[in-house]
């Protein structure tokens, strides 16, 4: 979690699935909600409609009554996109009140996935360019510490650092 929004002003994409009160609360967000009776369609659904479905969203928000449901449906789904909601301390994604759900999407302006493919090489949004410049290299210290922190020799491990706008030049970070 970045300690400035990466996101502002647009809320993520985000699902919730939901029933009685949150459900409503999410529709006056003006989020995508799924109730029982549209989760057990979805099911019904083909296999490629559930795939454009997961990945049309960036999160998914489940309400903990219904978590059983979408653990049967669609988690064969979620999972290998990494999208599966956690519960709290790890994650946000399922909820219990209105509360939590406004938590959730103030969270979910500040997450950010790190995840390394094949290649050793991280590209991560920290930023935009209309951002404070404090803002951007808190953003940037936090990942780089993050990232540090999971590897067994710590800053060791960065060969080097780069810095650059979509259709910019890179800038090499240099180290103090």
């Amino acid at each position: 979690i970045l300690p400035n929004e990466v996101i502002s002003g647009n809320v993520p994409k985000v699902c919730v699935i939901a029933s009685d009160q949150i459900l409503l609360e999410a529709k006056k967000a003006e989020l995508d909600t799924l109730d029982s009776e549209g989760l057990a369609a979805l099911n019904r659904d083909e296999k490629k409609n559930k795939k454009k479905f997961v990945k049309k969203h960036d999160f998914f928000i489940v309400e903990d009554k219904m978590m059983r449901d979408v653990a049967r449906f669609l988690a064969r789904f979620l999972g290998p996109a990494g999208k599966m909601p956690k519960p709290f301390p790890s994650g946000y994604g399922i909820i219990s009140s209105v509360n939590d759900l406004k938590t959730a999407i103030e969270r979910y302006k500040k997450i950010i996935r790190i995840q390394m493919k094949k290649d050793p090489v991280l590209q991560i949004k920290v930023g935009k360019k209309s951002m404070e410049p404090d803002k951007i290299f808190g953003n940037m210290k936090t990942v780089v510490d993050y990232v540090a922190d999971q590897m067994p020799h710590k800053f060791n491990n960065f060969r080097s650092m780069f810095v650059k706008t979509t259709m910019g030049k890179p800038i090499k970070l240099e180290y103090i």
